[in-house]
């Protein structure tokens, strides 16, 4: 055991800031040691990553039209290095089956911006494609996958619905003859993003569906929400759950929609699968016909992101047909979902605790000269100039001590890196 340790332990007495004193003075040894013995080895300790940077894209999301309903919001997502004045591009979608009847803002990214929607419309007057304006002083900030747009959809079709998966129609992103995709800089810069498709699905009574979540790299742990519809009352509810073994979950009732309707007279029994488990929740007395109500939660807790695991993600949560059942009835309907960490963090907080002290500059030193994992190395590059050594320990110090200026941006708010660096978090 390290000196240093050994002389915490043995103080009688001592309160948290003469703990948290000791300890700086520790990683502060520790610095000056590695300082004068390993000086020249500095330069190689730096990681490097083989990835340069997120591409210009523009990606659709799927949406789901839910029993009972003819709606679909599928969302739009942006990702650039650099902030975004406009944005365009053309939809190409099965007018049989949809109709895209607007564009929304709220509760997206360019919501607060004041945004200038300019449609364009095909021969039928139906939305084919629209152009998105931002007038300034503040334009569409730069990250990686943030949403900018909601594109609400109208189900019109009269197609006999599959099962257990429902019907899936893509929505394409296509150059039209007056509106080819393109992103423009508050510079004046013009760039032809990388695009991906979306779809929309529609479903019908019954359905059991896991959400699709996303949680950032400080959540230790995320609640992911299993939601039913039933055109009747029903007290038995089975799901058979598959996800990858390397997730650590846990299935809980308590908190749910299940839980408040039932006031909490409920039954859970857990049956593990080679594939994950079979879940059966019993109510004493049968639920009203449920329209999306949360039958319980997945906890999922984060995975480790090392070299030979599968990272942060999606995780897929699937739903096997052979084990969902409602009143020992099969269920019609199923959508699987899944979980991703995304690349949100808060610099400095190399341990991914929410927190940036002590501990952090500890877990840099040990990534940097002891070849301990670092989860996240932009978290850990606390000073942001692209590297991971020794000054990023010596800025945790400087800041926490010596009243040295915060760190940069992501700071204190969780977000992404806004500089384009060879670190990341995948």
């Amino acid at each position: 055991m390290n000196t240093s340790r050994n002389s915490i332990l043995l103080i009688p007495n001592s309160n948290r800031a003469d703990r948290r004193l000791l300890r700086c003075f520790s990683v502060l040894a520790a610095l000056l040691i590695l300082i004068g013995g390993f000086l020249p080895g500095i330069a190689e300790a730096q990681f490097q990553s083989s990835t340069s940077g997120n591409p210009q894209s523009i990606r659709l999301g799927e949406a789901i039209v839910v029993p009972g309903s003819a709606e679909a919001l599928v969302p739009v997502y942006l990702t650039s290095e650099v902030e975004i004045a406009t944005w365009q591009m053309g939809l190409e979608y099965d007018e049989l089956l949809l109709s895209l009847v607007d564009v929304e803002f709220t509760g997206t990214e360019s919501d607060p911006l004041n945004p200038i929607l300019i449609p364009t419309l095909n021969q039928n007057s139906n939305l084919s494609g629209f152009q998105v304006i931002y007038p300034g002083p503040e334009y569409f900030p730069s990250g990686e996958g943030v949403l900018a747009a909601l594109l609400r959809f109208q189900w019109i079709g009269t197609t006999p619905i599959p099962s257990p998966s429902g019907l899936s129609t893509p929505i394409n992103l296509v150059d039209l003859e007056t509106l080819p995709i393109s992103m423009t800089s508050p510079s004046g810069l013009v760039t032809t993003p990388e695009t991906q498709p979306g779809s929309v699905v529609i479903h019908d009574y019954p359905l059991i569906l896991v959400e699709e979540s996303t949680a950032p790299l400080t959540a230790e742990n995320f609640l992911v929400p299993v939601r039913a519809w039933t055109s009747d009352s029903a007290s038995t509810f089975m799901m058979g759950l598959e996800y990858d073994e390397l997730l650590m979950t846990q299935f809980i009732i308590d908190g749910s929609d299940a839980d408040r309707l039932s006031n909490g007279n409920w039954n859970l029994t857990i049956e593990t699968t080679p594939a994950g488990a079979i879940c059966t929740l019993e109510t004493a007395t049968p639920l009203p016909p449920l329209n999306g109500e949360i039958l319980g939660y997945l906890r999922i807790d984060r995975p480790s992101n090392q070299p030979g695991q599968p990272g942060w993600g999606p995780w897929t949560i699937g739903l096997t047909p052979a084990d969902c059942e409602i009143d020992g009835n099969p269920v019609t309907y199923l959508e699987p979902g899944s979980m991703t960490w995304v690349s949100w963090f808060m610099r400095g907080d190399a341990n991914l605790d929410s927190n940036l002290d002590i501990a952090d500059a500890e877990t840099i030193l040990g990534a940097c000269y002891l070849g301990n994992p670092v989860d996240c190395q932009d978290a850990a590059d606390t000073n942001d100039d692209g590297a991971l050594d020794i000054s990023d320990v010596v800025s945790v110090l400087q800041f926490l001590f010596s009243g040295s200026p915060s760190p940069p941006a992501p700071y204190p708010d969780v977000g992404y890196d806004p500089t384009p660096d060879l670190l990341d978090c995948e």
